[in-house]
Order: C-alpha cells, then sequence, then structure tokens
C-alpha cells in the first residue's frame, strides 16, 4: 500500500519532480520554501512519487509526480487520495492545483481524481517566469495557468 509521508530528502524528491517543474532554481526554491510541505510517496520502502503542498489559505498541491518508470499505475491517483485526506485530518476545506493551459494530460488526471476547474491566470507564465523562453506546444505558446479545486470539506 502506498503511503506518503514528509520528508527533507530534497534529493530524491528533486529528481522526480523536475518532470512537473523543469526549472532547477524554481524547484529547490519550492522544495525549500518553509511554508511548503515535501512528501514522498513511498511502496515497498522505495520512492515512487513526490509532491509538495503549501497548506495556508488557499491551500494548494504545487508539485506532484510519479516517478517515470513507474506511471501509468495508478501511483498518481494514490498520491492525490493521500493529500486529499491529510487535508481533510488538517481541516482543508479546498485544495488547489494549477497546470498549465495546455497540459491536456494533467488537466484530465486532476479532473479524474475529482478536482474541478476553478480559473484561469491569464499571462501567468509571462510574468512568473520573465527570464524564461515560454514553451510552445502544437504551435501555441504557453502564456495561461489553469487552476482546478477539489472540494474537501463540504
Amino acid at each position: 500500500m502506498l503511503s506518503l509521508r514528509e520528508t527533507e530528502e530534497i534529493e530524491q524528491l528533486a529528481a522526480i519532480l523536475r518532470d512537473a517543474l523543469p526549472y532547477e532554481d524554481r524547484l529547490r526554491a519550492e522544495l525549500s520554501d518553509p511554508l511548503v510541505t515535501p512528501y514522498a510517496a513511498v511502496l515497498d520502502s522505495e520512492i515512487v512519487g513526490a509532491a509538495a503542498i503549501r497548506w495556508d489559505a488557499p491551500s494548494e498541491m504545487t508539485l506532484l509526480a510519479v516517478d517515470a518508470k513507474r506511471r501509468g499505475r495508478g501511483y498518481g491517483k494514490a498520491i492525490v487520495a493521500a493529500i486529499v485526506e491529510e487535508a481533510r485530518a488538517r481541516g482543508v476545506g479546498r485544495l488547489l492545483v494549477s497546470t498549465a493551459s495546455f497540459s491536456v494530460d494533467n488537466i484530465l488526471f486532476y479532473q479524474k481524481c475529482g478536482f474541478r476547474m476553478s480559473h484561469v491566470l491569464r499571462d501567468y507564465f509571462a510574468t512568473a517566469f520573465p527570464e524564461k523562453q515560454p514553451p510552445v506546444w502544437g504551435g501555441i505558446t504557453l502564456r495561461d495557468m489553469l487552476v482546478l479545486d477539489y472540494q474537501v470539506l463540504d
């Protein structure tokens, strides 16, 4: 059974989370932020995924990734379910997650986990990463961030 453990093993988490946030300086800053709790998703004493949660209001899952060799086996959904349970135990009413507006696979994944579309942060990537060249996918330049939410408590 998969378990979620708070950890300070940033190196192990960073290796997995680079897929979620490929900018090393931003990734390290997020994982070392005192307001963010880093988690290792562990199965049979092996780390199969990682997440980072900002538990303030509103609470937000800022990073989530499954080890590349283990994708497609339901670990991502199990990690999200464990995070939702932790949010419930903490009395969190609403949990947010953000993803690039053209990350169709991520959008579908979070909806399958029970998240609903909340709002769009227009021009997020131009303002949040002014020093980086925005990625282009299918001829579309990444500009906007889509925010989804999960109603943990009614």
